[in-house]
């Protein structure tokens, strides 16, 4: 075996590797959170949670497409879907 500073041909190169990336430090997601509230409503309250959810992302887009300033009478429904999503406590 021969030691040189020049690489060989062909040769793969040795040192250390990339960056280890360690996920103990990451915070945990908060779906966990919204997990454990959501077991303690009923059923119903449950899929009404998830409809509204649903609902106030689509209100949300929409008043963003507009573009220009929303009105009140634009901004109610997504204000009454919020109100009653706190209400359940989803």
């Amino acid at each position: 075996m021969i030691y040189t500073q020049i690489p060989c041909a062909g040769g793969r190169e040795l040192g250390p590797g990339g960056a280890r990336t360690s996920e103990r430090y990451k915070t945990p997601p908060q779906d966990r959170a919204k997990a454990a509230r959501r077991a303690q409503l009923a059923p119903e309250a449950r899929q009404e949670c998830t409809a509204l959810e649903g609902r106030m992302k689509e209100q949300e887009a929409e008043l963003k497409a507009r573009g220009t300033e929303p009105t009140i009478q634009e901004e109610t429904p997504l204000v009454k879907t919020k109100l009653r999503f706190r209400e359940l406590k989803c």
